[in-house]
């Protein structure tokens, strides 16, 4: 959670020490931070990447999708391995439009979203809502 990772980050990126850097150790004196691999969901990872950013440490996550982490000005530190929501939401409405051009007349009008409210499901859900694929449909989202 976010909370979660606010509470882990600041001692790690504080830190103490006589070694300049900024790794926490209550013991020893150890090298800088230079990045931070890490963030299991994409609302500690925004946490944690404003954290960070303004000591300039890197941190990547290979699963945090939330097209938030994209921007640049928010998140400059912040890099991913996987593709953001945004795109797994336009894949998502890319194949809604193939069924929906396949129906009979195309009947398909409107298009319901039932999703969970979370940063994850609602990232896709707005990433479906403005995609192209689907702006010959009502998209109606209706968080559960």
């Amino acid at each position: 959670s976010a909370t979660q990772a606010s509470q882990v980050a600041l001692p790690l990126l504080l830190g103490q020490g006589t070694a300049n850097g900024r790794i926490h150790s209550d013991t020893v004196d150890l090298a800088p931070v230079v990045a931070v691999s890490g963030c299991y969901c994409s609302a500690a990872s925004m946490a944690f990447s404003q954290l960070a950013t303004p000591l300039e440490v890197v941190v990547v996550s290979g699963v945090s999708s939330n097209p938030t982490l994209s921007n640049k000005v928010l998140h400059p530190y912040f890099a991913r391995v996987i593709p953001s929501d945004s795109s797994q939401g336009a894949g998502l409405a890319r194949l809604v439009s193939t069924f929906a051009n396949q129906a009979p007349s195309n009947s398909w009008t409107e298009v319901v979203l039932m999703y969970l409210q979370d940063t994850y499901s609602e990232g896709i859900a707005d990433a479906f809502a403005a995609a192209d694929a689907v702006a010959n449909m009502t998209v109606v989202k209706e968080p559960l």
